[in-house]
Formats: C-alpha cells, sequence, structure tokens
C-alpha cells in the first residue's frame, strides 16, 4: 500500500490518492465545472465561451476530436477496438462496443447492450434465416421479427440476430411474411430450372 499523496493515509495499489480523496477531488471538479457551465466557460479549459448547447469551446473540441481520431487510428493499427483498446472482433470494434453501438441506434438506449448480448448468445452466434455463424461487428444484424413499421416493438422477444444481407432482404415484412416470399421466390425458381 502507498501512501495518499493528499493526506497521506493508505491508498490502494496504482493509485496515488485514497478512496475518499478521489470522491473528494471528484466532487471538487463537479462543482468547478457546473460553475463554469452556469457563467457560459468552456469546463474543459475554463477560458473561451461556448456555443450552447456544448459545454466545451470550439478549441476543444477540436483537440478532443483530433486525439480521439489519433487513438483509434493507433488501436486499429494494434488490432483493438477503436473505442475502448480491447482487441477487436470486427472491423472496427470490440464485442461490446458493437453491442453498445447497435443499441444507441436500433433501440435508442445504450444500456440494451447487455439485453442484445443474452439475445446472441441464446442463438449462439448463429443466423435463424441462413444457419451461418454472425460475428457482430461484420455480418450480423438486429433484426425485429415484426417490425416497427408493423406494430413491433423493441422487447427482447421481438429481437433477433441475423445475416446482414437476410436482414436488408427481409426489410419491412414480418418473419412470416418474408418466410413465405422466400419459398415462393425458391418455388418459382425451382419450376423454371426444370
Amino acid at each position: 500500500m502507498d501512501k495518499c499523496k493528499i493526506c497521506n493515509g493508505q491508498c490502494e495499489l496504482g493509485f496515488v490518492n485514497c478512496e475518499v480523496c478521489r470522491i473528494v477531488q471528484r466532487r471538487i471538479q463537479r462543482e468547478y465545472r457546473l460553475r463554469l457551465k452556469h457563467k457560459g466557460l468552456c469546463i474543459k479549459c475554463g477560458k473561451n465561451k461556448v456555443n450552447l448547447p456544448h459545454v466545451k469551446c470550439e478549441i476543444c473540441i477540436t483537440k478532443q476530436s483530433e486525439w480521439q481520431r489519433k487513438k483509434s487510428s493507433e488501436n486499429l493499427k494494434m488490432n483493438k477496438c477503436a473505442d475502448c483498446s480491447m482487441l477487436k472482433i470486427g472491423v472496427r470494434f470490440c464485442e461490446d462496443c458493437c453491442l453498445k453501438r447497435t443499441a444507441s441506434k436500433r433501440l435508442g438506449d445504450v444500456s440494451r447492450w447487455k439485453d442484445l448480448k443474452v439475445i446472441y448468445d441464446k442463438q449462439h452466434g448463429i443466423c435463424p434465416y441462413v444457419g451461418s455463424k454472425l460475428t457482430l461487428g461484420m455480418d450480423a444484424a438486429l433484426d425485429h421479427i415484426i417490425p416497427l413499421s408493423g406494430g413491433g416493438t423493441n422487447d427482447n422477444m421481438n429481437l433477433q440476430w441475423v445475416h446482414r444481407k437476410a436482414n436488408e432482404m427481409k426489410w419491412h415484412y414480418t418473419e412470416q411474411d418474408f418466410l413465405n416470399f422466400v419459398k415462393l421466390i425458391y418455388e418459382n425458381r425451382k419450376l423454371n430450372i426444370k
């Protein structure tokens, strides 16, 4: 155990401050940022005026974006997730980040990523339409069994992981309508081949 840099008490391995001092520091930083925000100043540099609804000035936003782009590029070169630096599974992201992005984009709630993981695991990562193994971030797509346009919901029971191309083909059809349509195509092709 090391000594806390603020109070000289015991702190956990890898930390420079004890837990109590870290909590106090976070509270002080939060209050400082709130004061800056109420004054219309950047919460990062504390100097420049901000353009609402932002809380950071253009200079700090640009610096942060450049840093994120650089970090993402470095991560990708090392076969790591562009967002969190974990080992990636898809083209750019790790499994968790793929799930979080899908939950945010398709369900409007990033916290639902664990639900999507449960659904993926329950399916053993297999597409129910084509039977192939799905890879998140590559060929897996989230499908609404009953489309939202047809009265479907974002409930877990109405969600499944399917191959991206199957999802594009299914489009706004219900699962049964889609399967009937595929069967019609197959039967027509079978008749025309003979």
